[in-house]
């Protein structure tokens, strides 16, 4: 019977087999897109059949939209299309989640390729980006809008801006959840745990892995040397539980499919606490 790391290994080598021939099943277009009279960098990652949903992908603070290309590719290759967009992520950049959720309820951007813009959306972030995201789906929130959840990554929080945007996102029943890693000075010793442990409409927020994890797990290998220097190096093992955790949440939110092993009382979910690999927020 295999242990659960062996599994996850072994799961990692099946995955990158599984990346590497669906290569060709979407397309990553970048260009240009306006939203208020201003212009950003965006990538788009199109799935070469319908798109089941829309992930709105922000990378973090001192970072770009390079650094989650890799956490893109394994949500478009589920047929989810992406968007990660080049912005300043300073505090969370209040003004610019105004900006995203207003272009996003007056459904005011058009994906490349001839596609339509999905219908359910889901914001994801890492660090300061996780702050962003859900400040934009709290902005939906208050629109009148629906938004699908939130999956986020080590979220920081700054000026307690996330106290209010969660009790939105509480208010309307909007489930988002979080993966966070060891405390330290990169994600602000974790303080916006207490936000994912205190959720009142949902069995739980997510997990915090603790074996060896960093602040850029989100980022894979796609980590820049500056990067790795202030917060660490990801370890394969806390990559890959990232990835397919995060996307079994995405498919769940989108009404594509839920894997009961990936929430809590599943055969993987469990395995991951009872081994010390993580810790439930709850």
């Amino acid at each position: 019977m295999l242990t659960i790391k062996k599994y996850f290994i072994f799961t990692a080598l099946i995955f990158s087999l599984f990346l590497s021939q669906v290569v060709m099943a979407w397309t990553k277009v970048s260009n240009s897109i306006t939203m208020n009279g201003q212009n950003f960098s965006a990538d788009w990652y199109l799935p070469d059949n319908q798109a089941r949903g829309l992930v709105y992908l922000q990378h973090g603070f001192q970072a770009d939209k390079n650094n989650v290309s890799q956490l893109a590719e394994v949500y478009v290759s589920a047929d989810i299309m992406v968007l990660a967009i080049d912005a300043s992520m300073t505090g969370g950049n209040p003004s610019l989640a105004v900006t995203v959720a207003d272009t996003f309820a007056n459904q005011a951007i058009t994906p490349p390729n001839g596609f339509p813009l999905p219908t359910r959306w889901v914001f994801a972030g890492h660090s300061a980006g996780g702050l962003h995201a859900t400040l934009i789906a709290a902005e939906l929130v208050q629109l009148g809008q629906s938004v699908a959840g939130l999956v986020l990554f080590d979220p920081v929080d700054a000026s307690s801006l996330m106290q209010t945007a969660t009790a939105r996102l509480q208010t309307a029943q909007v489930p988002y959840y979080g993966i966070l890693a060891n405390g330290g000075l990169c994600n602000s010793f974790n303080n916006s745990q207490g936000f994912f442990e205190s959720i009142p409409n949902q069995t739980f927020g997510g997990f915090k892995l603790v074996d060896g994890s960093t602040h850029l797990d989100a980022y894979g290998t796609e980590s820049y040397w500056y990067q790795s220097l202030f917060c660490g190096s990801p370890s394969t093992q806390n990559i890959n539980y990232l990835r397919e955790f995060s996307l079994e949440w995405v498919k769940s939110l989108l009404n594509v499919s839920t894997d009961s092993d990936y929430f809590p009382g599943g055969e993987i979910f469990e395995q991951i606490i009872n081994v010390g690999d993580a810790v439930i927020l709850q």
